[in-house]
């Protein structure tokens, strides 16, 4: 019996119908609806299949979201949150959770519609693609999923390993070493000594540091590292260079890692 009703064309049967009683010819091929009862006792299968020409067809997905940015005028950043909601509300259940899966997968890009909106409200700066907080729930039984994800444009190294990072450059520039001594003849004087030296520059960068939970604890380290580097290359300028103090804490649960490294060096001397 029911591979009777699988060979035929019910499409046909109802294009056929549709042009005869109303004319149209834009039938969709996909049913809206349809439902099957089999009657074992009586030999008896009943089934109802529902087309109309609607111009957006049974198993069209589409695309909901909103946009929300926050600035810090201050710091000049801008965080940026998107939620988005995929779905199909005309088809079979099977028909449009298909679709909604194939929307996902193949045409949906959260941060395209996040940078686009951003662009829109007039900033010129960009953000990095992986987002620094997201979630996707898959809803098979209503046929959407939904996601959320939020962005910011401040700066980041590293972006696709790094979730966060915080730095730190405390300075002390060379000066003249001065003392004060008190007058031998009269009291309450005083007289203010050079000794003909200068003090040591000296420079301490501290980092802190987070990967994502899918990266290694080396890759982490390499990060810092390289942001060490980085940050000594710019401030770390004299000769005579000496590590006073180095520093480093890890937690691998956490994926954190922390650095802390002291620096004195003979530089230009501020009078």
């Amino acid at each position: 019996m029911f591979y009777y009703i699988n060979n035929i064309d019910f499409f046909q049967f109802a294009s056929d119908s549709a042009f005869k009683s109303t004319g149209t010819s834009k039938l969709n091929d996909k049913p809206v609806s349809r439902s099957v009862t089999e009657n074992v006792n009586a030999s008896e299968i009943s089934f109802s299949i529902k087309y109309d020409d609607n111009p957006v067809p049974p198993g069209q997905a589409k695309c909901i979201y909103k946009v929300e940015m926050s600035e810090n005028l201050i710091k000049n950043i801008v965080d940026i949150k998107l939620d988005a909601e995929i779905l199909c509300d005309r088809g079979d259940q099977s028909v449009r959770w298909d679709a909604v899966k194939a929307y996902y997968s193949s045409k949906f890009n959260g941060h395209n519609l996040a940078l686009k909106e951003y662009q829109t409200a007039g900033y010129n700066k960009t953000f990095n693609a992986v987002p620094r907080s997201q979630s996707v729930n898959f809803d098979e039984f209503n046929s959407k999923i939904t996601f959320s994800a939020s962005w910011s444009d401040k700066y980041m190294p590293y972006p696709d390993i790094l979730t966060s990072i915080s730095e730190r450059v405390d300075m002390t520039p060379s000066l003249r070493v001065h003392t004060v001594q008190p007058s031998l003849s009269s009291n309450g004087e005083h007289n203010v000594q050079f000794f003909g030296c200068a003090s040591r520059a000296s420079v301490t960068i501290s980092i802190d540091a987070t990967c994502m939970p899918d990266k290694t604890m080396a890759s982490l380290n390499s990060c810092v590292q390289s942001e060490l580097e980085r940050l000594r290359a710019i401030y770390v300028t004299g000769g005579n260079l000496f590590i006073d103090q180095n520093s480093e804490t890890v937690n691998a649960d956490l994926r954190k890692m922390s650095v802390s490294c002291s620096y004195s060096f003979d530089s230009a001397v501020i009078s």
